[in-house]
């Protein structure tokens, strides 16, 4: 269904647009499951304990917990395409700053983002 003063949008699209949503489904969920596999490395490597370390895991849950009911919220106020590609880019930053922090609150941050 496409909004007022817009034109259809073709099969071509619509199978861009499928494939680029699976995509970001399949990396949200690998970066929620892949961290307890990564886990005991991360806490030698921070020199945290298990308990500490195990936040990083439920901070990302608690985070999404927030985020998946606010998203129908805010797609009554948005539009989606502006909308899921700041979530995107709001994703691949979070995981750039994972990927270079030295230290557990910029890990857990990276996480939350």
């Amino acid at each position: 269904m496409t909004e007022k003063n817009q034109t259809p949008i073709t099969d071509k699209q619509r199978t861009a647009i499928f494939a680029v949503l699976l995509a970001a489904c399949i990396a949200g969920a690998f970066a929620q499951t892949s961290l307890t596999t990564a886990l005991p490395a991360i806490m030698t490597s921070l020199d945290i304990s298990a308990v500490l370390g195990n936040w990083l895991t439920s901070g990302f849950s608690l985070a999404m917990g927030v985020i998946i009911p606010a998203t129908a919220f805010m797609m009554k106020r948005f539009n989606t395409k502006p909308l899921f590609l700041t979530g995107l880019a709001l994703f691949a930053g979070g995981l750039l700053l994972a990927a270079v922090s030295h230290s557990f609150p910029l890990l857990m941050t990276a996480r939350i983002i």
